[in-house]
């Protein structure tokens, strides 16, 4: 089974009925403890995870963003400077609560793009896990079987066009078989 595509999916779910679709500009003022105001008066509280949800604008993979200077901000990535006091320049400000709409200083870390990779995948994160790739025999779609193969390989003489009207398939399936694209 997978799981949730964030902890608080049905707090997040709540937030983003009630919020319009545009990040409004924010003025986050001049001080870092106005700053602190701002942000915090853009919050709600999910006491369950501990999660300070982001109840502004969210973009369309539920990350908190807003609006200020005609740019617009990934308001976890603000968060993490305003209550860390560090820049996190080119690194990625992840969540240990996987909660995108979350900016609780607590819940973000600095990484690279490799370990919020590997904390997702440690998680059992990962949305595009794809079967591995059959081929030959072991593809359930395949037109040819061991035997024919072999006899294409035997005989590169014979034009692929007739082995192809032979065996039901096109001249680079023929093609990718004399090459060992396929049929390795």
């Amino acid at each position: 089974m997978m799981p949730a595509p964030f902890a608080n999916r049905a707090a997040v779910a709540a937030l983003r009925a009630r919020m319009g679709k545009r990040a409004a500009p924010i003025k986050l003022g001049g001080t870092l403890a106005s700053a602190q105001e701002a942000l915090m008066a853009l919050v709600e509280f999910d006491t369950a995870g501990g999660c300070w949800l982001w109840a502004h604008s969210l973009t369309r993979s539920g990350y908190g963003v807003f609006r200020q200077g005609g740019r617009a901000h990934r308001a976890h990535r603000a968060a993490y400077r305003i209550f860390r006091g560090e820049d996190p320049g080119d690194l990625m400000v992840c969540h240990r609560c996987d909660t995108p709409a979350c900016i609780n200083p607590a819940h973000l870390w600095l990484g690279t793009a490799a370990d919020n990779a590997a904390d997702r995948d440690a998680k059992g994160r990962r949305a595009d896990v794809r079967p591995p790739v059959l081929w030959g025999a072991a593809n359930h779609a395949s037109k040819l079987t061991p035997a024919r193969v072999q006899f294409i390989r035997e005989n590169p003489d014979m034009p692929a066009k007739v082995l192809s009207g032979m065996f039901g398939v096109s001249g680079n399936a023929i093609g990718e078989v004399r090459r060992g694209g396929t049929w390795r």
